[in-house]
């Protein structure tokens, strides 16, 4: 069996903070993807036999009434996080999509919800604002409480991504133009500092096997790390000005809802 990449690169000239929602809202087209290169792939032994077309189904997944529909984050189960609104400057709101159902939530306080992970148990992570230029404040929500995530005295902290053992991933800083890669365990923040001089460092998705991916931007560039055990490799995709890597899976086997 063909093995497919454990990460997928996405190359644009959108703002960081865009990259990062601009992600989710093409993670069902990816999936499609992959599930068309498994399906076409044959044998080199087999190349002469023929192969029965394809048929593919594109579901549309709108919140009812709403503006823009944003999907951020999926698990195995297929189940589905994101956020709606009717403008994109805000407010919106967070949900979660399972079994064709849609269950609406917002951190308290706060106009913008924006959930961007969620793991095979559920726990859901994001971050929240009162609006662009306001201060960040990730959370961890279980489906009935919110927990903040607050990276020591930093202006602001998005938590992006959440493995099975629940450590999350996100990003920090003391002000909105200088932020710098974290994982959280059990309350503990750990620095992840990427390679080079850039002002933004985003560590944005973990496997279970704590093996992490994330991009830094310098100015119109940006370029795209696997870190493993602590240290950092490049992954930038050939001849691309801009690549980020958003998320990781554990077996690089093409299991869809993990890789972007």
């Amino acid at each position: 069996m063909m093995q497919l990449p454990r990460f997928l690169f996405v190359s644009s000239s959108t703002t960081p903070y865009a990259l990062a929602r601009f992600r989710g809202a093409l993670l069902l087209l990816i999936c499609f993807a992959l599930a068309f290169t498994v399906l076409v792939y044959v044998p080199t032994a087999n190349a002469q036999e023929s192969v029965a077309p394809v048929t593919l189904t594109l579901t549309t997944i709108d919140v009812p009434g709403a503006g823009f529909t944003n999907l951020l984050g999926t698990n195995k189960a297929g189940d589905i996080v994101g956020d709606y609104g009717q403008y994109s400057g805000g407010p919106y709101q967070g949900f979660v999509y399972s079994n064709g159902n849609f269950t609406y939530f917002g951190y308290p306080g706060k106009a913008r919800t924006i959930p961007s992970g969620i793991n095979d148990s559920g726990l859901i992570v994001g971050s929240a604002d009162q609006g662009s230029g306001t201060k960040i404040i990730g959370f961890l929500y279980d489906g009935t409480k919110f927990t903040a995530l607050h990276d020591g005295t930093d202006y602001g902290t998005v938590a992006i991504g959440i493995n099975n053992a629940g450590i999350v991933v996100g990003t920090a800083g003391v002000t909105l133009y200088s932020t710098t890669g974290f994982d959280e365990r059990n309350g503990t923040y750990k620095t992840i500092n990427l390679p080079g001089q850039c002002l933004y460092e985003y560590v944005t998705g973990i496997n279970n096997l704590g093996e992490m991916v994330g991009y830094t931007v310098c100015g119109n560039n940006s370029y795209g790390y696997e870190i493993v055990k602590g240290r950092a490799q490049d992954i930038d995709y050939p001849g691309a000005q801009q690549t980020t890597v958003n998320s990781i899976n554990d077996s690089g086997t093409g299991d869809c809802p993990e890789v972007r």
